[in-house]
């Protein structure tokens, strides 16, 4: 058996950090590290927690979740999960990024894409 992956969670909203944590609590070797309601909280973190995956809301307040993971890629083989609420999200900045955003509105999906980036 492996080391636990680490997971930082960067969502504004106490809804989702606690559905995150629902979901991650059920996926084996899975610990949520950290959790953050600004994306400059967490990057000045990150090195302290040294997270395996960062699952980040889009829109936040101050920095926004695509700012983040520009400067997340000084973290080497940190992965990210980008998540929005909104189905019109700018997706050519995320495709500049090389990630797909994954919508809160498809549960299955993205719950899918947490459970393949744990392993």
């Amino acid at each position: 058996m492996g080391d636990s992956k680490k997971i930082v969670l960067i969502e504004d909203q106490e809804t989702w950090r606690f559905i995150y944590r629902c979901w991650l609590k059920d996926i084996k070797d899975v610990t949520v590290s950290a959790e953050f309601e600004m994306a400059e909280d967490a990057l000045d973190q990150m090195e302290k927690i040294a997270p395996d995956v960062a699952i980040v809301d889009i829109s936040l307040p101050g920095m926004s979740g695509l700012d983040f993971v520009k400067k997340a890629h000084q973290f080497p083989g940190l992965k990210v999960i980008l998540v929005s609420g909104f189905e019109k999200t700018d997706l050519c900045n995320a495709d500049l990024c090389g990630l797909e955003i994954y919508f809160k509105g498809n549960t299955a999906a993205l719950y899918d894409a947490i459970v393949e980036v744990t392993r």
